[in-house]
């Protein structure tokens, strides 16, 4: 009987033993990071007017229609009370994008600068041809840029765009 016990208790140990070697506590197992685009990674910096524009929520793509490639970079500030009524955005477009290459302001490259308040929206365009004003692309969504932007039905009013870069990722 006493062999019985001795054998019984020894089997419960090695139950325990291997009971608690186990791998460490995984709390995410099988989940993968998804593939989607993330608004907020990368960097869309500028100064309008001599005030630094930081890019809250950013995005960049390029779409080909009919063999003609155009890149897109977005950028938008949202105003102190953080409402989608009052916000501002500047926009990058540059149809016939063959890649990294310093590409001028143009009918084919142009720069929209918006501002929102109140939902008024108020949008400036790069209509003004200066060999300073440009955008230049040097990777996959990075680059630099500089324009003055004129008002759409008031050209008089302008905003200068300084020290542009942006780096979406």
């Amino acid at each position: 009987m006493k062999q019985i016990f001795n054998l019984s208790a020894l089997l419960l140990a090695l139950c325990f033993t291997f009971a608690s070697c186990q791998k460490d506590y995984d709390s995410t197992p099988d989940v993968t990071e998804p593939i989607t685009d993330n608004p907020l990674k990368g960097n869309f910096t500028c100064k309008i007017n001599g005030d630094l524009f930081i890019g809250e929520q950013k995005s960049a793509k390029v779409t080909e229609v009919n063999g003609v490639k155009t890149l897109t970079v977005t950028a938008t500030r949202y105003g102190a009370e953080r409402t989608t009524s009052d916000y501002q955005t500047v926009s990058i477009g540059i149809s016939n994008y063959n890649g990294n290459a310093k590409y001028p302001i143009s009918g084919t490259t142009q720069i929209i600068y918006s501002i929102v308040v109140n939902n008024a929206t108020t949008t400036f365009t790069s209509s003004i041809t200066n060999p300073n004003f440009y955008v230049t692309t040097t990777g996959n969504y990075v680059g630099t840029f500089n324009a003055t932007v004129a008002e759409v039905g008031n050209t008089s009013n302008k905003a200068v765009l300084t020290e542009g870069k942006f780096d979406i990722q």
